[in-house]
């Protein structure tokens, strides 16, 4: 419905973007006792590639709708019972981002980003690919997107963004019940915290201009 109603504007390009980035979760309430156990959170290198379309609603003001692969995640590292875990989300984005011609090659943006995670896996870096059944988190997440874009020529630019999810994205998760008291020995129990994603992305993006 968005595409369609943006066909009567003047100005329609379409483009081509990839790049890499850095993404990581955020914790709030994490309890106490785990932060033994779990020592840090760690950042992981990230790529994506995709496309996108551009309408021209006015001269300083443009629509973008974009899709892409992103392959994201985190780093949780066990120390000193576990070796370092990496979590690699493949993720199909889509954001809706409104920009704004500040100069003649600079834009500012801003605009939702809806994602679903497609798969996801766990390597044990030092031992391999272990049981996707111990990752516990959502797949479908809403962020925030706010960033700058320069084009170094008319069709050839540079894009910076930093993504911001708003969705708890924690499913029931549950341990070993000794951790917490000797007596619980053989029950498992729910631990209740909340993790929001977080990205951000420098890449490079092409434009094909289709029509004045």
């Amino acid at each position: 419905m968005l595409f369609f109603s943006c066909q009567s504007y003047a100005q329609k390009n379409l483009g081509v973007m990839a790049g890499i980035g850095l993404s990581n979760l955020r914790m709030r309430n994490f309890p106490e006792i785990f932060v033994p156990l779990i020592s840090d959170y760690k950042v992981k290198g990230s790529f994506y590639m995709g496309g996108y379309a551009d309408f021209l609603l006015t001269d300083l003001i443009s629509l973008s709708p974009e899709l892409f692969y992103a392959n994201r995640g985190w780093k949780v590292a066990f120390d000193p019972f576990e070796p370092t875990w990496r979590i690699t989300s493949h993720t199909i984005v889509l954001p809706i981002i409104v920009k704004f011609n500040v100069l003649n090659r600079l834009q500012v943006f801003t605009g939702p980003e809806m994602s679903y995670v497609v798969d996801r896996n766990i390597k044990d870096i030092t031992n391999g690919t272990i049981s996707i059944e111990s990752v516990s988190e959502s797949s479908f997440d809403i962020a925030i997107s706010a960033g700058v874009s320069f084009n170094f020529i008319k069709n050839l630019g540079i894009d910076l963004r930093y993504n911001y999810g708003l969705f708890d994205l924690k499913k029931a998760f549950y341990v070993p019940g000794i951790l917490i008291d000797p007596n619980l020995v053989g029950q498992q129990v729910s631990v209740n915290y909340e993790e929001y994603n977080w990205s951000f992305q420098i890449g490079l993006k092409y434009e094909f201009k289709i029509k004045d």
